[in-house]
């Protein structure tokens, strides 16, 4: 049998979809005390999509900072984030860093690869 403390940050995950209101606190839970890293990091990339224009880019790279490893099944995602951010910030230095580093990585999703490739 599997444990139940998936299907808690499972639940809380859908209560924020489903919420009209779309509560964002309850997705910064989720991303702070969330059982699985998965769910927390999901909720984090979704916190950044409804807060991330009022964040700097390096309050961005910091709050992503954790999916930053490979044992992240966002960690892609947060690199392609990070550098969209300094982009639309006007860093380019910045943002071809993390560009380079999507690159240069011969396991990187086709797909991340190819919208990377596309902002360098």
């Amino acid at each position: 049998m599997l444990p139940l403390w998936p299907n808690a940050d499972l639940a809380l995950f859908q209560s924020y979809t489903l919420d009209k209101n779309k509560d964002i606190k309850k997705l910064e839970q989720l991303a702070e005390h969330g059982n699985t890293r998965d769910f927390r990091d999901l909720a984090r990339l979704h916190v950044i999509g409804a807060r991330g224009d009022e964040m700097t880019a390096p309050q961005v790279e910091k709050y992503l900072s954790s999916l930053n490893t490979k044992s992240s099944p966002f960690y892609y995602t947060a690199m392609l984030t990070v550098a969209q951010k300094y982009l639309a910030s006007g860093d380019t230095d910045n943002a071809n860093k993390w560009l380079d580093k999507i690159l240069s990585d011969d396991n990187c999703p086709a797909e991340i690869s190819g919208v990377a490739q596309t902002l360098k």
